[in-house]
């Protein structure tokens, strides 16, 4: 059976103060921080569901799609129908 230590050090992110903590590592404690961490992210899930249902992607403003080089289709389409390669014989 593996035993674990039941106090960590806990430190500052400069590393200069240091202090032990009383952290029990029993299975009923790991099972009771495991319970909560998971109603915590469920809660968490939840919170950003409810903030999606909000976004708004876009204004009333109309967006012009030509400088995106995005085909506009709300515009007839205009063709250049002048021949680019003039003396072309087809052999089909």
């Amino acid at each position: 059976m593996k035993t674990y230590n039941s106090s960590d050090i806990t430190s500052t992110i400069e590393h200069t103060d240091e202090s032990k903590l009383d952290a029990p590592k029993t299975i009923a404690r790991l099972e009771q921080i495991s319970e909560e961490r998971n109603a915590q992210r469920k809660a968490e899930d939840a919170e950003e569901d409810d903030d999606e249902d909000s976004i708004k992607i876009h204004s009333n403003t109309p967006i012009h799609l030509g400088a995106l080089d995005v085909h506009d289709l709300s515009n007839p389409i205009k063709l250049n129908t002048t021949t680019l390669l003039g003396d072309v014989t087809s052999l089909a």
